[in-house]
């Protein structure tokens, strides 16, 4: 009579065909989400800080903000992407670059400029359809970028 073999067990079961197949949900495309902003990163302080803007150019800017949040990222972003657009560290000011390393946001590959009028841009991080406000730049010195032929 054959010998039986004995069975190991190990804990957890598998099964011959699996009844379910595990696979990721897509999250939801950032370029259809209309953006929130955070301001837990918002800088108070030299160079490019939010502190010494005075009443009116914040009533602007909260203006600004607030026509923004009824549009997608992808209205924002591609559709309007003359004004705003991101734009990799390596090419920033240096200031900015040291001020990103201060801040321990070296890590980042790029920022995100949304102008606001003029010369002036609000920069932040984009993540998950939130817009994490950062800093204040109304003489455009994060990033100077010279137009061709001038």
């Amino acid at each position: 009579m054959p010998k039986k073999s004995k069975q190991v067990k190990t804990g957890f079961s598998v099964p011959d065909s699996p009844a379910k197949t595990p696979r990721a949900e897509a999250g939801p495309d950032f370029y259809k989400l209309r953006p929130v902003w955070r301001v837990s990163r918002l800088e108070m302080c030299a160079p490019f800080g939010w502190h010494e803007i005075e009443r009116d150019k914040l009533v602007e800017i909260h203006s600004k903000l607030s026509e923004l949040e009824g549009l997608t990222w992808n209205e924002i972003l591609v559709i309007r992407k003359y004004w705003n657009h991101s734009v990799e560290v390596y090419k920033l000011e240096k200031e900015a670059r040291d001020r990103l390393t201060e801040l321990g946001l070296d890590d980042y590959e790029e920022l995100t400029s949304l102008r606001l009028s003029g010369p002036e841009r609000i920069w932040g991080i984009p993540q998950l359809g939130a817009f994490t406000l950062l800093w204040w730049d109304p003489d455009h010195a994060v990033y100077r970028y010279e137009l061709p032929n001038t």
